[in-house]
């Protein structure tokens, strides 16, 4: 029984990793089609993956650009930074300073419609000027699955989803990016700093700072991953995964963070007992589906 076990998973390995070159395969021949392209890279799995297969199916003719904002966390900028060194693709840098948007500043639910319009007015800019036909961004088919008023923004701009065109989920990304030898295939979710304020919240480049530097600490006292979220009141709420909470109990490790904490200006820290949850703040959202169509629509 054990063997057939065995046997029975590596043929389930062999099938996912035959579908995932063939998606890859597929990739390469969409890329090409386009000819030149500008993307928008941020730093996380999946604009790293998209820019390096561009780059191998396109080299010169395509430019990865990453926007350095206050939003941008150390570690993203970070492996933005190393997988292109690592790759040698043409990468470019830029600054948009979103907080000087008092609609971003505002932080509605569609918070995100504003920093990618500002971000692909840039890029259109940039594409234009270095005559690359298309901009493209990492943006996959679990995506599609959660509410994400940038993908309005990205329609309104032009901006095309070449994983989403070539069916990669997220595990696709992770496969292929094991396959590729990029750095980054088990690199969590990084969601923009500013996913840590609830709608409504304002957001300060401030409060972005003393966050990006307290999930900076939190991570070197051993744990894979974090979200110090925002609280009223001067309280953050961190959530790390499920599986680390006692890791956070330790009597040496809690009093670190409580010092990380009050070091970045929050007055009390308290620990969210679910683990940590990627799009946790759009749980908050209803019928995310039918607002999805009404943005695609173009009817908000």
């Amino acid at each position: 029984m054990v063997v057939m076990f065995i046997y029975l998973q590596r043929l389930s390995a062999i099938s996912v990793m035959t579908t995932v070159q063939t998606k890859i395969s597929n990739l390469e021949k969409c890329l090409r089609k386009m000819g030149s392209l500008l993307v928008s890279y941020s730093g996380g799995l999946d604009s790293a993956f998209l820019a390096v297969v561009a780059n191998r199916t396109l080299g010169k003719n395509m430019l990865a650009v990453t926007s350095r904002s206050p939003a941008l966390s150390t570690l993203d900028w970070r492996d933005a930074k190393t997988v292109a060194s690592f790759f040698g693709f043409k990468h470019e840098v830029i600054s948009i300073e979103e907080t000087s948007d008092k609609r971003y500043v505002a932080n509605p639910a569609n918070r995100c419609y504003y920093c990618k319009s500002s971000l692909f007015k840039r890029l259109r800019q940039i594409a234009k000027k270095r005559k690359l036909k298309f901009m493209v961004d990492g943006a996959n088919m679990d995506d599609l699955s959660d509410y994400r008023p940038g993908l309005k923004a990205a329609a309104e701009s032009g901006v095309r989803h070449p994983l989403q065109e070539c069916k990669f989920t997220k595990k696709d990304i992770r496969v292929a990016a094991r396959l590729l030898k990029i750095p980054l295939a088990d690199k969590p979710a990084s969601p923009c700093l500013a996913s840590r304020f609830p709608y409504g919240t304002p957001i300060t480049a401030k409060q972005l700072r003393a966050i990006d530097v307290l999930e900076k600490k939190i991570r070197g006292l051993g744990f894979s991953d974090c979200r110090a979220r925002i609280e009223a009141r001067g309280i953050v709420r961190l959530e790390v995964p499920e599986n680390e909470l006692p890791l956070a109990a330790e009597n040496k490790t809690r009093k670190s963070i409580l010092t990380a904490a009050r070091k970045a200006n929050f007055n009390y820290a308290v620990l969210d007992l679910a683990g940590l949850r990627s799009g946790n703040l759009n749980l908050e959202i209803n019928a995310t589906s039918p607002q999805r169509r009404r943005d695609r629509r173009g009817k908000s």
